[in-house]
C-alpha cells in the first residue's frame, strides 16, 4: 500500500501529520501489519511504545501481537519511580524519556515501537531503558527510519524495521 498518500507534509518544516493515516481504517490496519511482519516468529513479550505518536502504533501492535504494553515517557512525566536517560534529538537539544522501574521484568523479550526516527538517538535511548530495566531487545519496528537513523553505528547490533521509505 502507498501509504505517503495518507501523510501529509509542511514543506521546509520537517514536519508530517499522519490523520489521515489513522482515520483510514484500511491503511492503518495494512501499516499496522507490515510493522508486524518482521516480528511474527520473534519471542516478545512486551511492546515497548515512546511518548507520544509510537503509543498510537505500540497499542495496536500490541494488541496484534497479543503481549502488553509499556510505555517509554518524556522526561518528568511519570509520577513514581523510573529509570531514565537523556539524548540529543536531531536538533542537537537535549531531551529525556523514560519508564516506570517495574514496568518491564528481567528476560523479558521487547519489541520498541515508535513512529520515525531521523538520527536513532531517541530509538537508542528507548532501547538503553528497556536494557536497563533487565529486557531483551527482540527489535524495533518503526513506520519510517531515516537513512542517518539506519547508519548509526550504535543501532547496528539491532534489528530494526521500517514499514516503508519516506
Amino acid at each position: 500500500m502507498n501509504y505517503k498518500q495518507y501523510i501529509r507534509e509542511q514543506k521546509g518544516q520537517n514536519r508530517a501529520d499522519m490523520t489521515l493515516l489513522f482515520s483510514n481504517a484500511q491503511a492503518f490496519k495494512s501499516l499496522i501489519k507490515d510493522m508486524v511482519q518482521p516480528f511474527t516468529d520473534t519471542k516478545i513479550d512486551k511492546v515497548a511504545a515512546i511518548d507520544a505518536i509510537g503509543f498510537i502504533f505500540g497499542t495496536a501492535i500490541a494488541r496484534e501481537l497479543n503481549v502488553g504494553l509499556v510505555i517509554i515517557r518524556k522526561r518528568y512525566k511519570i509520577a513514581w519511580p523510573v529509570k531514565y536517560t537523556t539524548f540529543a534529538n536531531y536538533a542537537g537539544i537535549t531531551k529525556g524519556l523514560e519508564i516506570a522501574d517495574d514496568a518491564i521484568k528481567p528476560g523479558e523479550y521487547i519489541l520498541i515501537v515508535d513512529d520515525w526516527s531521523e538520527t536513532g538517538t531517541q530509538l537508542r535511548a528507548a532501547i538503553t531503558l528497556a536494557e536497563q530495566a533487565g529486557g531483551i531487545i527482540a527489535g524495533a519496528s518503526l513506520v519510517h527510519i531515516d537513512k542517518q537513523a539506519k547508519q548509526n553505528h550504535n543501532l547496528s547490533n539491532y534489528k530494526l524495521h521500517s514499514a516503508f521509505d519516506y
